[in-house]
């Protein structure tokens, strides 16, 4: 009676010949330009050795280039079932020196039966009696031996340069994303930092409000609270969104509203923009640097969020006078633009176009991946 297997149970590990087959079906064009490759070497360091030897050149070249393709096509067929059997857990020395050994064999008798059949010249004369011209099998595996000796001694080299190269890609790739992190709670911390100036100068305007107009004070008092909460690093800040950030750049500015008069703003972040990934204290360092440089000339300000094919972009602008030419603090874009290279290498760019008033271009990738460990 036949037991039903039980969805816990292990799954029962593949055979030896499993994996030899599972290995071919995943042959491609490359290991028919390596068996063609191993061939055109085997008949390079064969031709001089057993055509000259031989009479009869012209009428063994047939043999001769059966046996050298054989041999590439059985290396390269017992290489890849060595490669896949390591892999999974097989010995590495015996496995590729059992398919060296393998290779050379199979090839041999492969060859020998294959020219028997055909009737084409072998070695041996024709009239030599059988037994002798077996022989040939074994004089061609041990040839065979050496050739694929080679041949693998070489292809293990590949591989381990292969593999160390993979590993030193995977380093690097991890010490990049530790540059990440360390950038990004970094930035966590600035968040966390209130700035002084703009603290105490707010809580004095409450102070001055609280006397003349007691219900804009309390308005300020509510801006500056919605701002500090937004300030607080959250469990999941290092993977902030757009959204999140314009909340917080617009909490700003409406704390800075009331200590400038005529200041307005217009905040407008598209709907496939606003879940996308930003990274924490990219925008509000950009609206400090912009608006301190105009202050008091730039009183209309336009902060858009929007989306192009694979790019998220994030523009602040402010009309102003002709006459003014000012321009954004260039050691607060510069310090930003060395984040955004932590960050995102050469996949962001921070614009400044020229003339009055402000526009800035922030340019970045695209994600929606918002966990923190990615």
């Amino acid at each position: 009676m036949n037991e039903a297997r039980h969805p816990g149970s292990r799954r029962r590990r593949p055979s030896t010949a499993g994996l030899i087959v599972e290995s071919w079906r995943a042959l491609g064009v490359r290991h028919v330009a390596a068996a063609g490759a191993l061939a055109g070497v085997n008949a390079l360091f064969a031709s001089g050795i057993t055509l000259t030897r031989f009479f009869g050149v012209a009428d063994y070249l047939p043999a001769f280039a059966v046996r050298c393709a054989l041999s590439g096509v059985c290396l390269v067929l017992a290489l890849t079932a060595a490669d896949h059997l390591v892999d999974n857990g097989a010995p590495r020395l015996q496995s590729f020196c059992l398919a060296a050994a393998a290779a050379a064999i199979v090839a041999a008798m492969a060859s020998w039966y294959l020219v028997q059949a055909t009737g084409w010249s072998n070695f041996f004369p024709a009239n030599t009696r059988i037994d002798i011209q077996r022989t040939q099998m074994a004089f061609e595996a041990i040839n065979g031996l050496i050739y694929n000796g080679l041949g693998t001694a070489a292809y293990l080299h590949w591989r381990d340069a292969q593999v160390a190269r993979r590993l030193l890609h995977h380093s690097e790739l991890r010490r990049a994303h530790g540059g990440q992190r360390l950038q990004q709670t970094r930035l966590l911390a600035m968040q966390a930092h209130v700035d002084p100036e703009l603290l105490f100068a707010a809580l004095r305007r409450i102070g001055i409000l609280q006397r003349t107009d007691p219900p804009s004070a309390d308005t300020l008092l509510s801006e500056l609270i919605a701002l500090l909460r937004a300030l607080m690093p959250t469990d999941h800040a290092a993977a902030s969104t757009v959204e999140h950030e314009s909340k917080l750049g617009l909490s700003y500015l409406r704390v800075v509203a009331t200590a400038m008069k005529d200041m307005t703003f217009q905040v407008s972040v598209a709907a496939e923009a606003s879940t996308a990934r930003l990274a924490p204290m990219l925008l509000l360092p950009l609206l400090k640097a912009a608006i301190a440089a105009h202050r008091g000339v730039a009183p209309h300000w336009r902060l858009d969020a929007a989306t192009r094919p694979g790019q998220l972009r994030i523009t602040l602008s402010a009309a102003a006078d002709k006459d003014d030419s000012s321009t954004a603090d260039s050691a607060a874009l510069q310090e930003l633009h060395e984040r955004l290279v932590v960050l995102h290498g050469t996949q962001a760019s921070l614009a400044a176009a020229s003339g009055p008033g402000t526009h800035l271009t922030l340019t970045l990738p695209l994600q929606y991946d918002n966990r923190p460990d990615r």
